[in-house]
């Protein structure tokens, strides 16, 4: 069973919780305890039904320490045939209301008690941990994921646009600056050329610099 207070584990027909020392209300039917798990009637805390049996605006009207109680509820009354169900109620969704990760999102908790598929997210959380990704990216890391996207294409447009059409190109501070590219350098006394590896800035630069040479001496050559 479970402390109605803290939530943590104790054991089983205790009247006080060894580790907040809260007073546990207990029923006092002496039927064996997988007979109580399967017997919605008899309740670890008295007044208190299975999830199922709450409407969802009924369910969101609760208190807080009143849901609290329904969860516990749900977790004690869970069969050993709901291994899954009973591991995500204690462990996941428990542990989510106690960090007030629901606070706000009654509704939500009552969806992930109701419908949550167990056995989908068992294999999730297996992965997770497998994997070593037990957290969701941080904000730095989706931002750092989308620059290096945005890295990528430009990389493979620049290459294709400037060396491949002789365009004179486009630049993005910062990203420009670390986007390399192939060059094809022609000597100006001879036909020979070649390649080397420079920048999307610096070969930008380079552009609009010849560019703005042959405006000049087309203009003054009017």
């Amino acid at each position: 069973m479970f402390c109605s207070e803290c939530g943590k584990e104790i054991k089983d027909n205790s009247k006080f919780c060894s580790f907040c020392g809260t007073k546990q209300t207990l029923t006092t039917n002496d039927q064996s305890k997988s007979n109580l798990k399967n017997d919605s009637k008899n309740l670890i805390y008295d007044g208190f039904k299975r999830i199922k049996e709450y409407q969802i605006q009924e369910f969101k009207d609760f208190k807080k320490d009143e849901i609290k109680k329904i969860i516990l509820n749900e977790i004690n009354l869970t069969s050993a045939e709901e291994a899954e169900k009973s591991y995500f109620l204690k462990n996941i969704i428990l542990q989510r209301f106690i960090n007030n990760e629901y606070e706000g999102k009654e509704g939500k908790l009552y969806e992930d008690l109701i419908f949550k598929n167990f056995s989908k997210e068992m294999k999730k959380l297996i992965k997770k941990k497998l994997t070593g990704k037990d957290k969701d990216p941080s904000t730095m890391e989706k931002v750092f994921g989308f620059l290096f996207g945005i890295w990528i294409i430009n990389t493979f447009l620049a290459n294709l646009i400037l060396v491949g059409f002789g365009k004179e190109g486009w630049y993005i501070p910062g990203i420009s600056d670390i986007t390399p590219v192939i060059v094809m350098e022609k000597y100006i006394f001879s036909d020979k050329t070649e390649l080397r590896l420079g920048t999307q800035a610096e070969i930008w630069r380079l552009n609009r610099t010849q560019r703005r040479i042959k405006e000049g001496i087309d203009y003054f050559l009017k």
